[in-house]
């Protein structure tokens, strides 16, 4: 009996070790995924960000485009 116990009581020791070691690993990762997600969003802010720039700076070099082709014709005649 004494032995059962023993061997027992090992197992349940080993049991909660392996239990708090896959925890204390899953901690980390679950923050890992936390900022990883945050800098997702970041980025896909920024992102946004540069095509509405982009977007602009399009549009300033149309006007600017156009308004050089009606001065080299209006300078030509």
């Amino acid at each position: 009996t004494t032995n059962t116990k023993s061997s027992e009581s090992h197992s349940k020791a080993e049991i909660k070790f392996v239990i708090k070691n896959e925890y204390a690993q899953i901690i980390p990762a679950v923050k890992a995924v936390k900022t990883a997600k945050q800098n997702l969003s970041k980025a896909k802010d920024a992102y946004s960000a540069y095509q509405q720039d982009l977007a602009q700076q399009q549009t300033q070099l149309q006007d600017l485009q156009a308004k050089l082709e009606l001065t080299l014709a209006l300078l030509s005649k």
